[in-house]
């Protein structure tokens, strides 16, 4: 059965608070929104960075996704959008399969190949990046599967959960979604959706890089399928505090709130007023927030060194 869509992503209101910490206005699409919500008694301004736990296993889409998202003309265009979308079943057990019948060149300005909803955070999203801008994108060639061979998407199922997107062209995209991060695939060779007969899913080793493509394809896969131990990088601390800094700003807080978050209260009462490399150290944060959400997230996803974005 298949179900024709035309879909727009419906807005979350913003939450007016006046409790305890004054927190003023929330976004809807900053993590802290519900946390700040509920203002526990006995909660501290560390507890609310439990709230970015989630970004610990972020890959480079991932983050991205994070910092556009957060876009506020991004988002706005993104709530308004109309997009064709028709549900269809999956030959994939618990996946989602999802067509696109006319091409958003609107969603293509950002990178994308359509709008996904603002409000859903890596790697719950489904962000589909266009190939030309997203160097980490795997080749995958479809073909059939002798009776005697290892059904790979079978074992790969059992550890994550594999969307297929169906895009204007008729190419399909695989969107592989762990715990803590997603990849994101494009088949040529016979379709999934459509196969009559048994397939295997393997790297396209056809082109230049062939030794550079399968290694990456392999972390990848790795870091999907067998996460962890999660630890925080100085490039994940990075990007996470500027994450915080960003949503604290958008609240109508400063960034002194978001020092209290990232490190301790005790730690800004005795060091805010007198150390101003402390208060530095804060502004870079919100600096390279600002950067990678006005447009750095493309070469956030290109492989540029986060210190050459800051």
């Amino acid at each position: 059965m298949h179900l024709f869509l035309r879909h727009t992503w419906p807005r979350l209101n913003c939450c007016h608070l006046d409790k305890q910490l004054h927190i003023g206005i929330i976004i809807a699409r900053s993590p802290l929104m519900g946390v700040l919500e509920t203002d526990e008694p006995g909660n501290t301004w560390c507890d609310y960075a439990a709230k970015y736990d989630y970004t610990i296993g972020l890959r480079r889409r991932d983050w991205a996704w994070e910092f556009l998202r957060r876009n506020s003309r991004f988002a706005e265009i993104a709530y308004t959008g109309e997009q064709k979308f028709q549900a269809s079943d999956s030959c994939i057990p618990n996946s989602k399969v999802l067509h696109l019948y006319e091409r958003n060149r609107q969603a293509e300005e950002w990178g994308l190949v359509f709008y996904p909803n603002p409000d859903q955070a890596s790697p719950l999203a489904d962000v589909y990046w266009l190939p030309e801008i997203d160097p980490a994108i795997v080749s995958v060639l479809v073909t059939p599967r002798q009776p005697h061979e290892r059904d790979e998407m079978k074992a790969a199922i059992e550890s994550c959960q594999i969307d297929v997107f169906r895009d204007p062209t008729g190419t399909e995209h695989l969107l592989t979604r762990g715990a803590f991060s997603t990849a994101q695939s494009i088949c040529s060779g016979l379709s999934l959706l459509h196969a009559r007969q048994p397939v295997k899913v393997n790297l396209d080793m056809r082109g230049p890089g062939r030794m550079e493509r399968a290694l990456a394809a392999y972390k990848q896969a790795e870091e999907i399928l067998h996460p962890g131990p999660w630890r925080w990088t100085e490039r994940t601390k990075r990007l996470r505090n500027a994450l915080i800094c960003l949503d604290v700003k958008d609240a109508g807080l400063t960034l002194r709130h978001a020092a209290m978050i990232i490190h301790s209260e005790a730690r800004v009462e005795e060091d805010w007023s007198r150390q101003r490399a402390f208060r530095d150290r804060m502004r870079s944060y919100h600096r390279t927030g600002e950067r990678l959400r006005a447009g750095g997230y493309r070469q956030l996803l290109n492989g540029k060194p986060l210190e050459a974005m800051c």
